[in-house]
């Protein structure tokens, strides 16, 4: 972590949030944690150095900012708004990995043709290759980019 000025440390060299705490003269207040288990027993460690961590402030709900909450378990108060609850506890259509990831089928058997998003098999054939190629794949939930 950088130090950035006496009191205040934040991390800037990985992606994503950048988790901080703030040294205060009654103990230490966090910014988010780190999503990384490894930094954020490590942030942890590092914070408790200058004193009793007395609260945990998440700003939003993304992985970034909350995912390493867990390693701070027991270590002060967590504090965030509403919204940061509402949207952690919920997992929202827009939040599930599982709409857009293609259905699991074994890639030789007749049932193949169904289970892909556009219908098309994507077997190789022996005589043409793929039926299928990357330009006509694409995901019900496809974006243009």
């Amino acid at each position: 972590m950088q130090q950035v000025t006496p009191s205040v440390y934040t991390e800037t060299t990985v992606r994503g949030c950048n988790p901080s705490y703030v040294n205060t003269g009654d103990g230490v207040v966090v910014i988010d944690t780190p999503q990384l288990p490894t930094r954020a027993v490590a942030m942890r460690k590092e914070a408790e150095s200058h004193g009793p961590i007395r609260y945990l402030i998440n700003t939003e709900h993304h992985v970034d900012h909350i995912f390493g909450n867990y390693y701070f378990k027991g270590a002060g108060l967590v504090v965030n708004h509403q919204g940061v609850y509402d949207n952690f506890m919920t997992v929202y259509p827009e939040l599930d990995p599982s709409r857009t990831l293609p259905k699991p089928c074994p890639p030789t058997t007749p049932t193949a043709r169904s289970c892909s998003p556009t219908g098309r098999s994507t077997t190789p054939t022996p005589t043409k290759g793929a039926s299928s190629s990357p330009a006509t794949r694409s995901s019900p939930n496809a974006r243009p980019g």
